[in-house]
């Protein structure tokens, strides 16, 4: 009798352990699904207030929320792409920051090592972002992160401007690379 006591207590004790761990899981997945809901309101909010600037949102494959922004200034615009990324963990919520990026070039064919060692060596000048290539080398992009707490309609306008700037920059040195190497 004693031995089917023990029994039972200890099937009781395990049930009771793995409910706790299975709920203390949800728990943990509600709270981050929570920060990554607040975030997006968080983003959306600085993106409807800031001027010149229209987004539309979207969804990818695997359920993620990316938005397309387009920026005008003086007859100018730019095209990005606004996700949001997760950064870690602090005082019991994630923290996320932001990521844009726009195309600078997209080529049929595989751009020249002239444009490669530019895309390198001009990164090393930036403070905010960075320019990358895909991994077979067609396209190139310009980057920005940032972080998402205190950003501001005026520092959205800010790295807007300055995913214009580096845009137009780079695009005149790959122009040069194209035509040195005859494409």
């Amino acid at each position: 009798m004693f031995c089917n006591s023990t029994r039972m207590a200890s099937f009781v004790f395990a049930l009771f352990a793995g409910l706790v761990f299975t709920s203390s899981g949800f728990a943990q997945d509600e709270d981050a699904a929570a920060s990554l809901a607040k975030a997006h309101e968080q983003l959306r909010a600085v993106l409807d207030n800031t001027d010149n600037l229209f987004y539309k949102s979207g969804k990818e494959n695997d359920g993620s929320t990316f938005y397309t922004v387009i920026w005008e200034h003086n007859d100018n615009s730019v095209k990005f792409i606004a996700t949001l990324k997760k950064l870690g963990f602090y005082d019991g919520t994630d923290i996320y920051g932001l990521s844009l990026w726009t195309y600078v070039a997209n080529e049929e064919n595989a751009v020249p090592p002239a444009v490669i060692k530019a895309v390198a060596t001009t990164t090393d000048r930036l403070s905010l972002g960075s320019f990358s290539c895909s991994q077979d080398f067609t396209k190139v992009f310009a980057n920005v992160t940032a972080s998402l707490d205190g950003l501001t309609p005026a520092s959205m306008w800010f790295y807007a401007a300055y995913l214009q700037s580096n845009k137009e920059a780079m695009e005149g040195i790959i122009e040069e690379a194209m035509s040195a190497s005859g494409r």
